[in-house]
């Protein structure tokens, strides 16, 4: 049976200052995507996406999840409907090592993976336009977050187990094929086993995310901002501003250290 990779819950009370920036997996429609999932622990965590945001809800803390309770109390037959109605998603992040053949733009501006689609190249890199025709065709070979929803979860769990047999499969052993139907809402992803492609993949520890890291973590009040149109600059910004408010004084010199006991001792003679 396949036990979610070892996912562990979200702990999200605690606002996190530091947000390191992260190379998601892109499945597209049209674009599939060929992984090796590198780590049998996963991050599951419950998020909002407020004005093309996404962040991680706050659990019992959250005013956005109190204020869709207020509406359905108010609103029970058409509370989805109603004006700041924003339900929590639950998400799933793992690493993988991304092994979909791609394009690099070789505008040094640029880099961007330029994948096929259908089943043949673009002349032109979709970011800047520049030729990619005479560019040789590569796997990505990138460690990569892949943020996936229930569906998906369910494919896994699926593929985990034999259909015949029974028995756990090794989801790890092969790599996948994830492939798109469908855009924005509508979209839905598709996993499948790719037995022959079985190689041996080592990646080192310290090439892979941490994932707690990869979702954004916002405070309550916060969170009230950005669903009123603040921006993310202005919100960490403000946090800033916070910070040099609290620790308003430099870290004293060891000089000055010893020139202030030397004061103190004088003002106050044991």
């Amino acid at each position: 049976m396949f036990v979610d990779f070892g996912t562990k819950d979200t702990d999200t009370r605690q606002s996190k200052s530091t947000f390191q920036k992260t190379r998601f997996l892109s499945v597209v429609e049209g674009q599939p995507a060929v992984v090796r999932l590198l780590q049998k622990n996963s991050y599951r965590v419950y998020t909002h996406y407020i004005n093309q945001t996404t962040v991680a809800c706050l659990d019992d803390e959250c005013p956005i999840c109190a204020n869709n309770k207020r509406l359905i109390v108010e609103n029970p037959g058409d509370y989805k409907n109603s004006p700041g109605w924003n339900s929590a998603t639950r998400r799933y992040f793992t690493n993988v090592l991304d092994r979909t053949m791609v394009k690099v733009c070789p505008n040094t501006e640029c880099q961007a993976e330029n994948r096929m689609i259908g089943d043949k190249w673009m002349p032109t890199c979709y970011a800047c336009n520049t030729f990619i025709t005479a560019v040789e065709e590569k796997p990505s070979n990138k460690v990569k977050v892949f943020s996936y929803g229930p569906y998906v979860k369910d494919d896994l769990d699926a593929l985990a187990v034999h259909p015949i047999t029974r028995k756990p499969v090794d989801l790890f052993a092969c790599d996948i094929a994830l492939v798109a139907t469908g855009q924005s809402k509508n979209k839905r992803i598709k996993a499948q086993l790719l037995h022959d492609q079985n190689d041996k993949v080592e990646v080192p520890e310290d090439a892979l995310y941490d994932l707690e890291k990869t979702v954004l973590h916002l405070t309550a009040d916060e969170l009230l901002n950005l669903q009123r149109g603040v921006s993310l600059k202005d919100i960490f910004n403000a946090r800033k501003e916070d910070k040099a408010e609290v620790n308003p004084l430099k870290e004293i010199s060891d000089k000055d250290k010893q020139e202030l006991t030397e004061t103190l001792d004088k003002m106050f003679p044991n």
